[in-house]
């Protein structure tokens, strides 16, 4: 699939013009504009980006990717640089959504994380910026704490 592509479907999907976030999302870091295997992770590091390389991925796509808003210019230095190098190196891209894959009511984080607790009538919550970032939702039964605890602990 064309990297473009997959990028456009993914913004399209998971909404991600909807919401102000704490980092660019959607590309990163442009690699081969060919994608036939992609690498999936929560957070963007260089271990990640080595498994990536040892499997021949074209693009990884992750949560937490490399870049943040945070009102300083980055600058490629120790880590930060061995993490682009690898990448850029390898021609691997970089796929990142932060609050827009948390905030999905089906593909997101968040609402996978509560169906494995069995909760029901997922609907949006928490607010940033005027977009939900998050899901609540209620279980058919009630459920004690210490039920619930052991529950996010298996999930």
């Amino acid at each position: 699939m064309d990297m473009f592509q997959l990028v456009a479907e993914l913004d399209e999907l998971l909404e991600a013009e909807g919401i102000q976030d704490y980092c660019p999302n959607g590309l990163q870091v442009e690699g081969r504009t060919d994608v036939q295997k992609v690498v999936t992770a929560v957070s963007a590091s260089q271990e990640l980006f080595q498994v990536a390389r040892e499997r021949e991925a074209d693009a990884v796509f992750v949560h937490h990717g490399i870049l943040w808003n945070s009102g300083t210019t980055p600058r490629i230095i120790g880590s930060f640089r061995e993490r682009l190098r690898l990448l850029i190196e390898t021609r691997i891209s970089l796929i990142a959504y932060h609050l827009p894959l948390d905030r999905h009511l089906e593909f997101g984080n968040a609402a996978q994380l509560a169906r494995r607790l069995g909760l029901e009538e997922l609907e949006p919550f928490g607010d940033h910026a005027g977009a939900s970032t998050g899901v609540c939702g209620v279980f058919q039964e009630p459920v004690e704490a210490e039920e619930f605890y052991a529950a996010i602990a298996e999930a």
